[in-house]
């Protein structure tokens, strides 16, 4: 009878389209992300093959996986300027929107920005403020919730989303920006909260439709200002010299409403997944080959030097033996992701 019981989850950076998992991973986000937040899956692959191209921005794509297998997908931007990580999406399947499925990978997130000495001062992540009459999505409300519990603070003054492209005016309404710094912060002066928005849109939205449709950029550049000039004079209204950073309890007006997404539980155990390893399984008829035709060229060797292989059964076994135990971890080596 099994006395242990564990899963082993991991983090992968995508740094081409090609990659084997990169698909399945967008695969997720596509199956998950609704149209007024949704960025075009052919633009994410140009970017996965481009991530580096703008001086002040560079994109960072994400596989996530549990035992082995990808469970969900993360898009964040790294701005130079105001040393701000904007992460804009982060998605897990269905089965897999637990607290503990999200907090041990996006654990693992921060320690990989930290291990490849990402200089950052504050993470940043958009989120809605709509209600479940306004069709909400469940991974934004999933998502408030989870990084609430890792400290982030919700910024309390105005912030809009802008177009997700000239044509995408249904993705163009009123977000709140969620903000952690290293150290627990409980305000952001106005100045400071203006030039991670300022980075926002013209470093990170900006440079990205610039490419993506580069004919329209001087529409979509007039958008981005008007939005930034919007929120520019609410903060301006605002008094003293600070944006207070609130930590609100996951609930809203309509917390006992049955449609309300709150309501739906993101406690329990981590789902059974099955790791698939067709390499290893097309190994062992292999191993077994190879062995065989070692011995075989041992035999061969030995016969031509007019020596009687029999006298050597024992060192034929242990070759075996030895060459079974090398090609078996290197195929369970490959078949695991890389």
């Amino acid at each position: 009878m099994e006395t242990s019981i564990g899963i082993n989850f991991a983090v992968k950076r995508f740094t081409s389209s090609k990659d084997k998992d990169f698909l399945k991973a967008l695969m997720i986000y596509n199956d998950t992300i609704p149209v007024d937040t949704k960025t075009s899956t052919n633009e994410i692959i140009y970017f996965a093959d481009h991530a580096a191209d703008q001086p002040k921005r560079e994109m960072y794509f994400f596989g996530l996986y549990a035992d082995g297998n990808v469970v969900g997908f993360v898009e964040a931007g790294y701005l130079l300027t105001t040393k701000t990580i904007i992460i804009d999406y982060i998605v897990l399947k269905d089965s897999f929107r637990l607290n503990s499925i999200f907090y041990p990978l996006f654990s693992l997130i921060q320690r990989y920005f930290s291990e490849h000495m990402v200089d950052y001062d504050y993470i940043a992540t958009e989120v809605s403020t709509k209600c479940p009459e306004q069709s909400v999505d469940t991974e934004s409300f999933f998502s408030r919730k989870m990084l609430q519990m890792e400290d982030f603070r919700i910024v309390d003054a105005l912030y809009r989303q802008p177009q997700l492209g000239i044509d995408n005016l249904e993705s163009n309404f009123d977000f709140q920006l969620m903000v952690r710094s290293a150290q627990s912060i409980a305000v952001l002066k106005k100045d400071t909260y203006l030039a991670i928005v300022y980075d926002i849109y013209f470093e990170h939205y900006y440079p990205w439709y610039d490419v993506a449709d580069h004919e329209h950029s001087d529409i979509y550049l007039h958008h981005l200002e008007a939005e930034y000039e919007m929120i520019k004079k609410n903060v301006d209204q605002i008094s003293g010299d600070a944006v207070s950073l609130s930590y609100q309890t996951p609930s809203c007006e309509y917390y006992k409403a049955p449609d309300c997404h709150f309501n739906n539980s993101t406690a329990g155990f981590t789902p059974r997944t099955h790791t698939k390893k067709p390499l290893l399984l097309l190994g062992i008829p292999v191993i077994a080959l190879c062995s065989f035709g070692v011995a075989l060229l041992i035999y061969y060797i030995l016969n031509q030097m007019n020596i009687q292989p029999d006298k050597f059964a024992g060192i034929f076994a242990a070759i075996t033996a030895v060459c079974t135990a090398l090609f078996t971890l290197v195929f369970a080596k490959v078949s695991k992701p890389s």
